[in-house]
């Protein structure tokens, strides 16, 4: 019984390691890219704002 259930239970780990091997390798590649370009735009995007408030800060005085 206990053999029979270790033996299912590794069936079912082999199926959902295959899977998500085929799968994620682009899918993670992906969402990699776009989480690496997305972070980097917030980061310009801070640094803009950190500037542009700088220099309006500048001529006002």
């Amino acid at each position: 019984m206990d053999d029979a259930l270790k033996w299912q239970n590794r069936q079912k780990f082999d199926r959902r390691k295959r899977w998500s091997a085929k799968q994620s390798s682009l899918t993670q590649t992906l969402f990699t890219y776009s989480a690496s370009q997305f972070i980097f735009a917030s980061l310009l995007f801070l640094a803009g704002g950190v500037a542009n408030f700088y220099r309006a800060s500048r001529m006002h005085h």
